[in-house]
């Protein structure tokens, strides 16, 4: 079923812009998005990110792949902004893996100076590390003006822990995990003399062959497992009292990492779990086949 402005209106644009803060109430669950408009930068004092990026526009239908790290830049991501792209880090991009540009333009068309960006990193990993990602020290993203009001231009980071954790199980868990007790299989085997199609020959009747039977375990079959996946989501907000000189020159981030994969904290996943997927299981959870 198609939603209502749809529905009413069935000409849609897929490349008109959208702004951030929609694009992000659509990503990130009700549960969580309120706590995220709120965030404040990471590394100085500053407004919200709701404010900051009242006027800021995501503009994207695709995503290309970046050759080196020349294309994570303001002047790159304002020509691909403009051709409604998304850039893909290349193999071994530090820090982040997706760049989507960004333009805050309240009355004006885009230019280099009113680019910023959302810088995502994915992660699927069984024990969380900090994850920190700095577009001017990495990447340089920001080119110098002198202007003074673009040399402070907020950028965001997200960073997405999708990995679900197995190995560490409760006792309770690890309980469920033995194998449930099977009925013994049977398996019948002659002596020697027994040929073709005559049949079995029983046990004190004339001949040599003796039927007898001997009893193999059965394959254990374990219980299944059902991934567990963490659902939070973490603004990383600092206090900075005082304003040194080098803060002057430094962009504000507004840092939010996502612990988990289900629509607890993805807005874009419906019923269907993907922890399946993203866990790392042991080599029996593995197999194609059961039992």
């Amino acid at each position: 079923m198609l939603p209502l402005g749809i529905a009413a209106n069935r000409h849609v644009s897929f490349s008109k812009m959208i702004p951030v803060v929609e694009f992000l109430s659509t990503l990130i669950s009700k549960e969580w998005i309120s706590k995220v408009l709120k965030a404040r930068p990471s590394n100085m004092a500053g407004e919200t990110l709701e404010k900051a990026f009242k006027d800021g526009y995501v503009h994207f239908t695709q995503f290309v792949n970046a050759g080196d790290n020349s294309t994570i830049t303001d002047e790159a991501a304002y020509l691909l902004f403009t051709r409604a792209a998304a850039i893909q880090g290349y193999w071994n991009m530090p820090k982040a893996d997706l760049v989507i540009p960004v333009c805050i333009c309240p009355d004006a068309n885009p230019t280099r100076w009113s680019m910023t960006a959302i810088l995502i990193q994915v992660k699927n990993r069984v024990d969380e590390q900090p994850i920190v990602i700095d577009a001017q020290q990495t990447f340089g993203f920001f080119t110098k003006s002198t202007m003074k009001k673009y040399n402070k231009r907020p950028y965001i980071t997200i960073a997405m822990e999708l990995g679900m954790e197995l190995g560490m199980l409760t006792p309770q868990q690890r309980k469920a995990r033995q194998p449930h007790p099977q009925p013994k299989a049977k398996q019948v085997s002659t002596a020697e003399g027994e040929q073709g199609s005559k049949g079995k020959r029983k046990e004190g009747s004339k001949g040599k062959g003796k039927e007898h039977e001997t009893t193999m375990p059965a394959t254990p079959k374990l219980a299944p497992q059902v991934p567990s996946s963490p659902a939070e989501v973490e603004v990383i907000s600092r206090s900075h009292e005082q304003t040194t000189r080098n803060m002057l020159r430094t962009h504000p981030r507004y840092e939010i990492l996502i612990r988990g994969c289900s629509k607890r904290v993805y807005n874009v996943i419906d019923e269907v779990s993907y922890s399946t997927l993203l866990a790392h299981k042991d080599i029996l959870a593995e197999h194609p086949r059961d039992g």
